[in-house]
């Protein structure tokens, strides 16, 4: 598992690989939970491999965590929390409305959420075509990208 890749900020994740800094079962599941540029789909399978391939640790006890008894359970009940989520937004629905906002860190004037995906007015009926919206969404932003900064 690249640990390194999943530290969300540049300057951070350098200074780590620099000093070359080791994490431990519990960091590495944060990192996890925290990194923006994995799926969920990839979050589940390197909570896995952490299952897996790493020590288990007993947690220090803390208002805001459950009363987990090792890291293990707490990324077991964290791999089931997503799937859960999952299983219901894929779910359909009959009287379910979709919607979605995107943040885009390279939009050059305001760093935000995205202007024009207003809540109310842009709904679908289901997960499958917000799923093919931010999909091609993604792709057309690829291509910007690449075009922009690489041609």
């Amino acid at each position: 598992m690249e640990v390194y890749n999943l530290i969300n900020s540049k300057a951070i994740r350098e200074y780590c690989k620099k000093i070359k800094h080791q994490f431990n079962t519990e960091e590495i599941a944060v990192l996890i939970y925290r990194c923006k540029t994995i799926s969920i789909k990839e979050k589940i399978k390197l909570y896995n491999e952490l299952i897996k391939n790493y020590p288990n640790m007993e947690l220090i006890k803390r208002v805001d965590l459950k009363n987990y008894n090792s890291v293990k359970d707490m990324v077991k009940s964290e791999i089931t929390r997503l799937q859960t989520l999952t299983q219901m937004l894929k779910k359909d629905e009959v009287e379910a409305i979709y919607t979605y906002n995107y943040w885009c860190k390279y939009n050059t004037q305001n760093y935000g959420i995205i202007e024009g995906k207003e809540e109310y007015r842009d709904i679908y009926k289901t997960f499958k075509e917000v799923q093919k919206l931010i999909d091609d969404t993604i792709k057309e932003d690829e291509k910007k990208r690449n075009y922009k900064f690489f041609n």
